[in-house]
């Protein structure tokens, strides 16, 4: 049998690592991931991958770039898109894009495994919810493996990152700080998505685990 080749882009390394994991445990798929375009469309020269998961950053602008040059590039692909919520305008860039489907990242193995699978039989699917997350899979299999320590570091914020985070939550721009911080905004938003996965992630934890004492990402 033929597996299903799927390319997923994807810049965080502990949910790159651990969504990879999971679709390679199926029987009827082979996945590999890469941590952007560039990297990404080298590896599609040898791999020829038929469904492309993409999970863009918080630049609507350079997710819209990548699309593009994804269906230049790999016009034989379908692309899904993986994200937290579908604003209105990520919605608008997708629907522009002719993306064949789109998933939260809370979404179910269940439901992320359906919908790769009709997206790959020609199907076109919109995003659904469920309590059993890909994000709390990851999680529960690190536990399993008595990787817990692990994922403490995998969630502990930088200190750039916690300083992104106080001077956006204290209600200045992603411009202002990255002058304060003398960065550029692109680097500013890059360690705003690390931050939010992170946040998640110890959600997910706390939601899996309520009765075990975690710590937070910034201790």
């Amino acid at each position: 049998m033929d597996k299903l080749r799927i390319l997923l882009i994807e810049t965080s390394r502990l949910l790159r690592n651990g969504i990879i994991s999971l679709l390679n445990e199926q029987v009827d798929i082979t996945a590999v991931a890469s941590t952007g375009t560039r990297s990404a469309l080298e590896q599609a020269k040898a791999f020829s991958p038929q469904i492309v998961l993409l999970a863009p950053g918080t630049r609507t602008q350079k997710t819209q770039r990548m699309l593009v040059l994804l269906n230049k590039q790999l016009p034989q692909a379908k692309i899904v898109v993986i994200d937290f919520v579908l604003a209105r305008e990520g919605a608008v860039v997708y629907e522009g894009a002719g993306i064949a489907g789109y998933l939260r990242r809370d979404a179910s193995l269940e439901v992320f495994l359906h919908t790769i699978r009709s997206v790959a039989n020609g199907a076109k699917l919109l995003p659904s919810s469920s309590q059993d997350s890909i994000l709390k899979l990851i999680v529960e299999d690190a536990f399993r493996e008595d990787r817990i320590q692990s994922i403490y570091k995998a969630i502990r914020l930088t200190n750039l990152e916690y300083q992104v985070a106080a001077i956006l939550a204290s209600g200045k721009s992603i411009q202002s700080a990255a002058t304060l911080l003398h960065l550029t905004a692109p680097t500013i938003r890059a360690h705003l998505r690390n931050t939010i996965d992170k946040l998640t992630l110890y959600l997910q934890l706390e939601s899996a685990f309520p009765t075990r004492r975690l710590k937070s990402p910034n201790e």
